[in-house]
């Protein structure tokens, strides 16, 4: 049975509908329009994944009414793919970093591959989405493209996945609810999954290893224990994760990196890169400039309090 929890903040509404997953698990963010009052409240609904889901989805979930005071966003990397297929006609753009000028417009269904550096993305005035995140390393089973072609990209779904992207894109628009969305497009992905197409069970388990420690020594000896040569090693890296070991090394570093950060109340930095993995201050500070575009001071002063994506302007 679907419920909905209801909440305020700080003069904000929070609405979260689920049929299984308690809102202690979801995070809904504010809405403000240019003149400081909050609009209609932001649903986000996540799907309950069941045990063919849950090895290669992080999240498939509902989002609508998400209409911030801010029209861009810089989306930092995570070493995840994912699929989003907009309910609404409103198109995104992708910004360049330096120039600020538009690079690229995209509307309908996108697929966002691993980046190597962040992403300055341009919002419409309100979103109303579905998307499923893929875990580290799985996409390939479902997209059946060498993940290295999606990097630091995005993408128009339906050059990836063909006609049954605007096919599946049409059901979504013509259900009424949301659980009946995120079922849709739950079913589609179990379709398409190709069991053939798994990542290796080598390549699979040295993505946990890195998850569990994103230190460098941690790839010397993925590749000592493989018995594979870098080359080789780097080829299925890219086939099916998207990035190579020590590029995803350095992007999981940097998630955990910010995850510190966050929960810090008084941050010694020459400790924090130390504790983190970095050679030294100026290693950790170039690495997380790369990343998100911030210095890591400057970051700190914004005081956001998001996982991977900030309000820029």
């Amino acid at each position: 049975m679907e419920r909905t929890h209801s909440y305020r903040h700080a003069g904000l509404e929070y609405r979260i509908r689920s049929a299984e997953i308690p809102a202690r698990h979801c995070y809904v963010y504010p809405n403000r329009n240019h003149s400081g009052k909050h609009r209609r409240p932001v649903e986000y609904v996540p799907f309950e994944l069941g045990n063919d889901l849950s090895e290669t989805f992080d999240a498939i979930f509902y989002l609508n009414g998400y209409a911030p005071e801010h029209t861009v966003e810089r989306l930092v990397p995570d070493g995840r793919v994912a699929l989003v297929v907009a309910l609404d006609e409103n198109p995104r753009y992708v910004y360049d970093n330096h120039t600020r000028e538009v690079s690229q417009e995209y509307r309908g269904a996108w697929i966002s591959g691993v980046h190597s550096s962040y992403l300055t993305i341009g919002l419409p005035a309100v979103s109303t989405l579905v998307a499923a995140q893929f875990r580290i390393g799985t996409a390939h089973a479902y997209l059946h493209v060498s993940l290295d072609q999606l990097r630091d990209s995005v993408v128009d779904a339906a050059t990836v996945v063909g006609e049954p992207m605007w096919a599946v894109r049409r059901r979504l628009k013509q259900l009424e609810s949301p659980t009946a969305k995120l079922k849709e497009l739950a079913n589609w992905m179990i379709e398409r999954r190709d069991d053939a197409r798994l990542t290796p069970p080598a390549v699979a388990a040295a993505v946990a290893r890195i998850l569990e420690s994103p230190n460098v020594a941690t790839v010397r000896d993925i590749l000592r224990d493989s018995g594979y040569t870098r080359k080789h090693m780097n080829t299925l890296f890219r086939r099916y994760v998207g990035t190579t070991p020590k590029s995803l090394q350095r992007i999981i570093r940097f998630a955990e990196t910010l995850k510190s950060i966050q929960q810090s109340q008084r941050i010694n930095w020459a400790q924090l890169s130390a504790d983190c993995g970095y050679y030294d201050q100026s290693h950790f500070i170039k690495d997380f400039q790369d990343f998100s575009g911030f210095r890591p001071q400057q970051f700190v002063d914004l005081g956001f309090d998001r996982q991977n994506f900030f309000p820029d302007g």
